[in-house]
């Protein structure tokens, strides 16, 4: 009985909330149940369920421990807890993709059949049809000023920016004539009168010089300058997501209501209103990116004339040169669609587009190398290619130091400074131990740093596996903790930073004394969102992985390869996270996809009413030809007949 106890109390069952819960979750289940058409047990919903069963069991694990012990454990009473949860969870999600995929069917057949239309004025209220109207008449302008002024409250907080950690080493490394700021690059410098280094896009580095200079020109002041680069990419962005509604409302018959869940999301969204005026590369990448999708999709849906084949082009040079992995992200994708679109009848114009795409990708970025090259630009570290494996020797360090021989220890002191990595290791985040690269190690020293690891993985392959979910788990995690967004006060120490180096210039950044008072009101609000319902949900990273894992399974379940070339380039981008340096709720890595999941989400459900559309006129069409070889038969025995 008392083992009995202890086990009802480690579910916290005496919470009254989970009283609340229990009720509310049978009642959903019986519903899915009662609406459900097919099995609820298919491919398409037991993979996500057993899936995210395990992540939550194990993100659950590696949020309170650090480690897997919770899941992996010889007591036999966390063993029963462990079955207990993964059926109550793989339950719960089993019924939720179940759910999910009824909504979207649901949305996809009145798409195709017009049910999901605005009213008929005689039956909507005045204010729903003068919204209606409006958008349909004018989306791109109505949508663009909406988000305007949306941003507002942004940038009246924000002048002349939001300066996040990169922005200091950024603006100051293009001024030649200073000495090298402290970096992990000073003294591996190829040129002393060159200090720009490729570790940040070049492009976005020089884009931030430039605009500083013209603020000194024009206006005699560093602070104009940014704030006008800070509208500009605001304007771009907002730009393109009115692009994105325009093409929906135009081709898709997104209704009113729709839009307006867009723009209250965009709006609305407390990491949207925070990289509004942040001075880093993610906002212009994400307008190349959003740019990309709506192009894709335009060619998808037989409407894309020559401007849109242009523009799918231009986005992809955009995607190269505001991401370094922007290249490999592009390549990949690509190769996917040029493979779909050859296993597709009648989609030679797919095909081409891929096969251009990909020729733009490898020559952008084949000049974009000669062309650093030759302006002496010093290439980002390796180290950025090795984040993984050593995140997994540090942990490796600190849990089995005693199983490293000497001679081990010396090969990876020759890379990594081992004494400082074991110490120093963040489960979360490798930046912490990259740091302690050594820059000048050989590529022979390196090949022995890597037979070592491999030697250490096949001693203990566990601690290894550990490290990896213990940096990326809360990109699938739902519990995880919300993402960080940039304070004012973090943005005040990045100034100062700045603003020593570059004195000599006439150069002092700072945020008006007379707006402090709404900074502080305004931030207060904006951090609200990460305990406030439904906004708090959209804060965390696994909501915007998962919604791109759902999508890939709708294209496998409705067998559509217009959602798999759509979706190919934001799961690429995905994967790419998992080799980056910091855990999910470092949310600048998955900034393009959080605010193209809304256009995600209905162009998805376009191209699957276009498939049903085409699917039924298709049926129609074989029943008519039976209906006439049937009449031709009947014809042809009455003849002799006759």
């Amino acid at each position: 009985m008392l083992f009995l106890r202890n086990v009802l109390r480690s579910f916290a069952i005496t919470n009254p909330l989970r009283f609340i819960i229990l009720p509310a979750l049978i009642c959903f289940f019986a519903l899915i149940l009662y609406r459900l058409d097919g099995p609820l047990f298919r491919k398409s919903t037991v993979i996500p369920a057993v899936f995210g069963s395990l992540f939550t069991i194990i993100g659950y694990s590696f949020a309170t421990q650090e480690n897997w012990d919770l899941f992996f454990s010889r007591f036999p009473g966390q063993w029963l807890k462990v079955i207990f949860a993964f059926v109550g969870y793989a339950t719960l999600f089993l019924f939720l993709a179940a759910f999910l995929f009824e909504v979207t069917e649901f949305l996809a057949a009145g798409i195709a059949d017009g049910r999901l239309n605005p009213p008929r004025p005689e039956r909507a209220h005045p204010l729903v049809e003068r919204w209606n109207a409006s958008f349909k008449a004018h989306p791109f302008r109505n949508t663009f000023l909406l988000l305007l002024i949306g941003c507002i409250p942004a940038a009246i907080a924000s002048y002349p920016g939001l300066f996040m950690g990169d922005t200091p080493t950024q603006i100051i490394q293009a001024f030649a004539d200073l000495p090298v700021m402290p970096t992990y690059l000073t003294g591996h410098l190829i040129s002393e009168t060159v200090h720009i280094n490729a570790h940040h896009p070049v492009l976005h580095t020089l884009l931030l010089h430039a605009f500083v200079l013209v603020g000194l020109k024009l206006f005699h002041s560093a602070a104009v300058g940014l704030f006008i680069l800070g509208v500009l990419q605001t304007l771009l962005l907002i730009t393109a997501l009115s692009a994105g509604v325009c093409v929906l409302v135009r081709h898709s018959r997104i209704s009113g209501v729709g839009i307006a869940l867009m723009l209250a999301f965009w709006i609305f969204l407390p990491i949207s209103q925070t990289y509004f005026f942040l001075m880093t590369k993610d906002v212009l990448y994400t307008v190349v990116f959003l740019f990309f999708l709506i192009c894709l999709f335009q060619i998808q849906k037989g409407m894309a004339d020559k401007k849109y084949k242009i523009g799918l082009g231009l986005s992809a040079v955009g995607m190269i040169l505001f991401r370094n992995e922007g290249k490999y992200i592009l390549a990949a994708a690509l190769v996917v669609v040029l493979l779909i679109s050859l296993k597709k009848p009648r989609r030679l114009e797919l095909t081409r587009v891929a096969l251009g795409g990909l020729a733009v990708t490898v020559l952008g970025a084949a000049i974009l190398s000669a062309v650093l090259s030759a302006g002496s630009v010093t290439p980002g570290s390796r180290r950025e290619m090795l984040s993984v494996p050593f995140q997994q020797t540090a942990r490796y360090l600190r849990d089995h130091g005693e199983d490293v021989t000497e001679e081990e220890l010396q090969t990876i002191n020759a890379v990594l400074d081992a004494d400082r990595i074991r110490t120093v290791y963040d489960p979360n985040s490798s930046d912490p131990v990259k740091y302690s690269f050594n820059e000048d190690a050989a590529s022979d020293q390196i090949s022995a740093y890597l037979r070592v690891w491999w030697n250490m993985f096949l001693r203990h392959p566990g601690c290894y596996i550990q490290a990896t979910i213990g940096n990326y788990y809360e990109y699938v995690y739902p519990d995880a903790g919300p993402m960080n967004m940039t304070s004012y006060s973090w943005s005040v120490r990045r100034m100062e930073e700045i603003n020593r180096p570059l004195e000599p210039y006439g150069v002092s950044l700072s945020y008006p004394q007379q707006l402090d008072a709404f900074r502080q009101v305004y931030e207060t609000v904006k951090y609200s969102g990460d305990w406030l319902p439904l906004i708090s949900m959209f804060m965390k990273p696994a909501v915007y992985v998962w919604l791109a894992a759902f999508l890939l399974l709708c294209s496998l379940r409705y067998r559509s390869r217009n959602v798999l070339t759509l979706i190919a380039v934001p799961v690429f981008m995905i994967l790419v996270c998992f080799l980056g340096p910091c855990n999910g709720t470092y949310g600048r890595y998955l900034y393009p996809l959080i605010m193209a999941a809304p256009l995600l989400v209905c162009m998805t459900l376009s191209l699957l009413a276009g498939k049903r559309q085409a699917e039924k006129a298709a049926a129609e069409a074989a029943v008519r030809d039976g209906e006439e070889d049937a009449e031709r038969e009947e014809a042809e025995r009455k003849e002799p007949n006759g």
